[in-house]
């Protein structure tokens, strides 16, 4: 479980950067399914979003990562083992040389309807892997996440490793990713899927760390 949390530390500056306040509270999840080449039932899961002017959540299956941007701290929650880690965000550490690289991105001008919205496909490549993305300005929430990119390109673009998020790229990968294709080692393929998408307001108990957590020292 340690293991799990420290290995989303490389996550946090990425989410942190991803999540910073807009104006309206956003909140949406997509079905991520990864397949093999047999005729096995795929896994699958659902990610989770939660965004306000001045905290953000993510959910990845039994891990949960909050900021809150008015003390500037986030959390690493393992909901299964009830534990987190509590960090600065100005103090997450140094990034791996392997995320140093530049994304390289490529437009096809092939689009698609994707769970109800016209997407544009693209290319991504980074760190020897390219994966196709799908995105579309007609998604809700889009505003809230290019008013974010308008204000942190620049600083984005500083730090290599915020370069795998949407932020700092949306002159390039202009919309709200729909869906995401990435093949993966083991001959698996990777599918993230948009399925939901809210502007109603977030509770403030969704970024606090529940009551009965403790830290794993």
């Amino acid at each position: 479980m340690k293991r799990n949390i420290y290995l989303c530390i490389w996550i946090l500056p990425l989410f942190f950067m991803l999540y910073l306040p807009a104006y309206a509270d956003v909140y949406w999840e997509s079905l991520q399914s990864v397949q093999g080449t047999s005729d096995e039932k795929p896994r699958t899961k659902t990610i989770r979003n939660y965004h306000t002017p001045w905290c953000s959540r993510m959910d990845i299956g039994e891990n949960v990562m909050i900021a809150d941007f008015k003390t500037m701290t986030g959390y690493v929650l393992n909901t299964s083992d009830r534990m987190f880690l509590e960090m600065k965000m100005n103090a997450v550490g140094k990034i791996p040389e392997g995320l140093k690289e530049e994304i390289q991105v490529q437009t096809t001008g092939e689009t698609r309807n994707i769970a109800g919205y016209n997407c544009r496909k693209y290319k991504v490549t980074f760190m020897n892997r390219t994966y196709t993305q799908w995105l579309s300005k007609e998604v809700k929430g889009y505003k809230e996440l290019r008013s974010i990119n308008d204000r942190l390109s620049s600083v984005v673009r500083q730090n290599p490793l915020f370069q795998m998020g949407i932020v700092g790229k949306m002159d390039r990968l202009d919309g709200f990713p729909v869906m995401t294709v990435m093949k993966m080692e083991g001959g698996l393929t990777k599918t993230v899927v948009l399925r939901k998408v809210s502007t109603r307001p977030l509770d403030a108990s969704v970024f606090q760390v529940p009551v009965g957590y403790k830290p794993p020292y």
